[in-house]
């Protein structure tokens, strides 16, 4: 296919992809065990949370004269009995509030892909990335390639290969010769970065899947597996058997080294995947440890997620910097705040749907969260709904007791 032509497709898929999301219908449910008490000081609000969760606090506070001074709070909740305390700092007088609790679920929808070596199948799907239009580039590490989709699941174009061509080739059918190929990033410049693990480097892209330039070769990687990149356009590159994590910058000069073999802070035992949220943190899959490692931008240790982890070998950070740490033996993915707080678990005890050894996820504009579900050789697309449960109405604000 010539480049023209997948420029042409590529456009056609992307023209109204955020334009034509469905909006979200969210339907509220009372709040169960609530009760309520303001003082001048503070206002509290107990209830029971049917699981993890967003809770929005709103007041309209009285002041001494004029239009009620309005404050909203937002608090993460867990499953059980739920307590929270906002400040109010007012006069006594009486308030007006809502509280409302929003339980983000997912039911499984469309799949892409089945097992198979033609177009749009898959040997052994890993990784995917969602381009802004829309696009879906999926890496198949089974058949050596990377095959791109629009945002409708029709196959546009797939780049990659594994044969070398005849030697009359050239330079550019020997640099996009994979040899598993396993994860990829698009950066905010349009640029694709791809792993390569036997191969021992990165291939960076354009948008149509033309080759641009390789990278790596001379640092020594060995295994380079998960890849991401921040708005400084560095690349962090798991080395998974050096335990490490490299970090280069766009023309493939290392700029700093994080890790090195172990178990403690700041120490890897093969290292598989990296994500870098929207604030810059860095998460790294310590798969060996069964654990997660968090650092801040330049590499400095800041906590070690322990959570309920068989393996977890991939990661993922969405736009609103939540964290899925997806567990491949597990066959779960684990969504934590921005905070590392866990708020829900796919799938959960009442979900119709399952995973065979899952090893990436995306979620799009509209909520979608596109799950590579490897084992059953598919892209499972899981729809975003809503649950949200809600107290409103009225509050006489006592005189806080002098201390």
């Amino acid at each position: 296919m010539t480049s023209l032509k997948r420029l042409a497709l590529v456009v056609l898929a992307g023209l109204s992809w955020a334009a034509d999301a469905p909006a979200r219908e969210t339907a509220f449910v009372s709040l169960e065990q609530f009760s309520a008490r303001a003082t001048t000081r503070a206002a509290t609000f107990s209830f029971r949370s049917p699981a993890f969760g967003v809770a929005r606090v709103e007041l309209a506070l009285p002041v001494d004269a004029g239009s009620p001074r309005k404050q909203r709070h937002t608090r993460h909740v867990k499953p059980g009995a739920a307590t929270l305390t906002v400040p109010t700092d007012c006069p006594p007088g009486q308030l007006e509030y809502s509280v409302e609790v929003e339980l983000p679920a997912y039911s499984a929808g469309r799949s892409l892909g089945r097992f198979g070596r033609g177009e749009g199948q898959f040997v052994k799907p890993t990784h995917i990335a969602l381009s802004p239009r829309g696009e879906a580039y999926v890496v198949d590490t089974g058949s050596d390639r990377v095959q791109v989709f629009d945002r409708h699941l029709d196959f546009l174009f797939q780049f990659g290969h594994f044969n070398p061509g005849p030697a009359s080739a050239g330079a550019e059918v020997e640099l996009g010769r994979f040899d598993e190929p396993w994860d990829l990033v698009i950066n905010g410049y349009q640029e694709i970065f791809i792993t390569d693990q036997n191969n021992r480097r990165v291939v960076r892209y354009d948008m149509l899947g033309r080759v641009i330039a390789e990278l790596g070769r001379d640092a020594g990687l060995a295994v380079p597996r998960g890849i991401a990149s921040d708005i400084d356009r560095e690349l962090y590159v798991c080395d998974s058997d050096n335990d490490r994590v490299l970090v280069f910058d766009r023309d493939g000069r290392v700029r700093r080294k994080i890790g090195a073999y172990g178990w403690g802070a700041q120490q890897f035992k093969t290292p598989t995947d990296v994500a870098v949220a929207p604030d810059r943190t860095l998460y790294v899959a310590d798969a060996g440890n069964a654990r997660v490692q968090v650092f801040d931008r330049f590499g400095r240790p800041l906590e070690i997620l322990d959570g309920p982890f068989q393996a977890p070998e991939n990661l993922y950070v969405d736009a609103d910097g939540f964290l899925y740490v997806i567990d491949s033996k597990a066959a779960k993915i684990f969504r934590y705040t921005s905070e590392r707080v866990l708020v829900a678990t796919y799938p959960g005890p009442d979900d119709d749907y399952a995973f065979d050894t899952p090893t990436d996820c995306a979620r799009a504009p509209d909520g979608t969260l596109y799950v590579v579900d490897s084992g059953h050789g598919r892209v499972l697309l899981l729809e975003e709904s809503r649950r949200a449960f809600r107290r409103s109405g009225k509050l006489a604000v006592e005189a806080d007791k002098p201390r």
